[in-house]
């Protein structure tokens, strides 16, 4: 069998190729006119999987995102300019917070596959995600802001912070903290001030 490192959606023209993505080995072949794509990840556990939105390759890379992410938050971005957007991914970036646009349906495939399913109702419209590995308070403090600045035109539809689906009260609560740094320093500060 043929092996190849290939970044997109696996079609007909790719039945008998096998793919190395993020870790995950896809072998694509086509049982009686529907592709089936036999799934291996990492630990060796193998899936078959036969709906082409599933098997591409960029909702397992979203997948090991997610799972790696101690923090996100879910966007609707519709109306803010270029300008907007750009300040708010330097600013996200100096974090480092990883944003990019989603798929709506390859971000549902993602999310059921690492526990957090109960996103999927807000996956409609335009939709961003925000995703930190490091700091946890960092997307959803940056967000907030831009939220809040912005008004109607850059909305957050949800959020998720260590595996658990996080309601508005919460995300509020989060977003007021400062940084994982600052707090940091807080509490050093705490310790050394003298008695």
């Amino acid at each position: 069998m043929e092996r190849t490192h290939y970044c997109g959606t696996l079609r007909r023209t790719h039945i008998g190729l096998q793919a190395t993505v993020c870790g995950w080995v896809l072998t694509c072949r086509d049982m009686g006119g529907v592709i089936f794509v036999d799934v291996r990840d990492r630990e060796g556990v193998v899936q078959t999987v036969f709906d082409q939105a599933v098997a591409d390759p960029a909702s397992f890379a979203l997948a090991e995102r997610l799972k790696g992410a101690s923090a996100g938050v879910f966007v609707d971005y519709r109306g803010i300019t270029v300008a907007e957007d750009t300040a708010l991914r330097r600013e996200l970036v100096q974090n480092e917070v990883e944003y990019s646009v989603v798929k709506n349906t390859l971000t549902r495939f993602a999310l059921d596959k690492v526990g957090l399913a109960g996103l999927d109702e807000v996956l409609h419209g335009t939709t961003s995600l925000a995703t930190s590995a490091g700091d946890p308070i960092a997307p959803i403090r940056i967000v907030s802001d831009y939220a809040k600045k912005l008004g109607d035109r850059f909305n957050i539809k949800a959020a998720f912070m260590d595996g658990k689906v996080l309601n508005a009260a919460e995300i509020e609560e989060i977003a007021a903290l400062p940084s994982k740094d600052a707090l940091y320093a807080k509490v050093l500060g705490t310790m050394l001030a003298p008695i």
